[in-house]
């Protein structure tokens, strides 16, 4: 059972990470079992390029698993190249190289450790700055010719130096490196002014703007909140706002709980998380507001209606999984895991990757005393709903997250929740019924060609008894889901 992936083998031997090739040449970081790796020019990076200005702030991560070392492309402004082909996720072995930014990382094995004097991060290094002339070397150094890594030659054009493009018409938009504005929106789309005027589909009572966000058009209306599709004045930034109806300004808890939201959301960054680039109130009709990533794909609610193919589902699956590891590694519970929660985000390599998204009853595991939910509160989605959140809600822990992935992994494999009921368009009080029942349609009964292994597991992860989760990891089970796909 997948609860300890990979427990009754041998521990995996460290690896390392060498910069082999340019502006931080000489650079490096172990690589060992459990601990991610980030590298790009953010402060916190576990490798930090501080010197490369083609890396973005968080450009790859590398992680030690079984058969090689996990890359993955954390949404990068000019991607991560291995034989030159740019790649979003993969697995590799010792001895290849990885282009980021102008920077090129060889991965070492355990055997080469030996010889290797692993070097701290640059953020954490003593050693005086790199001279003005080794720097101008270093940086020849890494601009040489070298196709395999899917760089251009002497008069080629540079395919790092391509600026934004819109995500309407595919103009070229403003190179965003250097100007702070624009570093903050790292990761976002752009959107030109002619196509922002084309978008514009407001509703009367819509308002025209808030803060320095230009309002295009309504996408999702609920009793409390607006979400609009809206674009950065100054930078073109495309991006979804979140506005906090007035009437819901007169709840003093919603208004606490949507702050909190705020401040949660802006230090969540994580490829399987919506990101956050900006949090505020408008000062002319003072709207609190959230501003997050453009994502039109859609959401899995929708892709999953009719049952999706199975690896296409697992790997939504596994993009939850990931996500609720990290919130989970964080001490934080997301509290309402479903599929309309999990945006989808297609990529340059085909593959839609799903985004975990919507922090509003977001807590911490050891938040107990702050007053924002009290012991008789219930929230969530009651078809997503684990029985021990309907039970005690205030206290609940990762059990609950786990339920609601499994369920919602369910669902994109059936189209349907796994409650006994004879229709998903029920009154919440039938469907929280349900919940505490303990009967659950076993998925082969709808997906019959299920492995027996998944299957069995799905079952146990849905249970009405909690305890058959409680030793269940989310960041083990995406590994697991993956290794199912592949």
């Amino acid at each position: 059972m997948p609860l300890d992936p990979g427990s009754d083998e041998a521990p995996l031997a460290a690896h390392a990470l060498l910069v082999e090739n340019g502006p931080s040449a000489s650079q490096s970081v172990r690589l060992e079992a459990g601990r991610e790796v980030i590298v790009g020019r953010a402060a916190d990076a576990g490798l930090q390029l501080v010197d490369d200005p083609e890396a973005s702030r968080r450009h790859t991560s590398f992680e030690l698993v079984r058969g090689g070392v996990r890359v993955r492309d954390l949404d990068s402004r000019n991607g991560t190249w291995i034989g030159g082909e740019r790649v979003d996720d993969v697995v590799v072995e010792a001895g290849t190289r990885v282009r980021v930014g102008r920077t090129v990382l060889l991965v070492q094995g355990a055997e080469s450790l030996r010889d290797t004097v692993i070097a701290p991060p640059a953020a954490l290094a003593t050693e005086e700055p790199t001279r003005p002339e080794q720097e101008a070397s270093n940086r020849k150094a890494a601009r040489l010719d070298d196709s395999i890594f899917g760089l251009a030659g002497e008069g080629d054009v540079d395919p790092f130096a391509s600026p934004w493009s819109c995500d309407g018409c595919g103009a070229p938009g403003p190179a965003p490196k250097t100007d702070a504005g624009e570093v903050r929106f790292e990761g976002a789309g752009w959107l030109c002014e002619s196509c922002a005027r084309a978008r514009d589909a407001r509703d009367r009572d819509d308002p025209e703007s808030v803060g320095s966000y230009q309002v295009l058009r309504a996408i999702g209306r609920g009793a409390m909140a607006v979400v609009y599709e809206a674009r950065h004045r100054r930078t073109g930034a495309h991006v979804a706002v979140k506005v906090l109806l007035p009437a819901a300004t007169l709840d003093r808890v919603l208004v606490r709980r949507f702050l909190k939201e705020q401040r949660l959301a802006l230090s969540l960054v994580h490829p399987r998380v919506v990101r956050c680039f900006d949090v505020g109130q408008d000062d002319e009709n003072h709207h609190l507001y959230l501003v997050v990533e453009w994502l039109p794909g859609g959401d899995a609610a929708r892709a999953g209606k009719a049952g999706l193919e199975v690896d296409a589902a697992l790997w939504l699956g596994a993009d939850l999984f990931e996500a609720l590891g990290y919130l989970h590694g964080r001490g934080l519970v997301h509290r309402d895991v479903k599929p309309a929660n999990l945006l989808l985000a297609p990529t340059r390599t085909g593959r839609t990757h799903g985004k975990l998204g919507d922090f509003g009853i977001l807590k911490g595991l050891h938040d107990l005393g702050s007053g924002l939910t009290g012991d008789a509160d219930v929230g969530g989605t009651p078809l997503f709903l684990a029985p021990e959140q309907l039970l005690d809600f205030k206290w609940v822990g990762r059990s609950a997250d786990i339920y609601g992935a499994a369920a919602s992994l369910y669902y994109l494999l059936t189209g349907e929740t796994p409650l006994n009921l004879a229709s998903d368009s029920v009154p919440n009080v039938v469907a929280l019924t349900a919940v505490l029942a303990d009967e659950r349609i076993r998925v082969r009964e709808r997906r019959p060609d299920l492995s027996p292994e998944l299957a069995s597991w799905l079952d146990r992860a849905v249970s009405r008894d909690p305890t058959e989760r409680e030793s269940m990891d989310a960041a083990q089970l995406a590994h697991w889901l993956r290794t199912l796909a592949e």
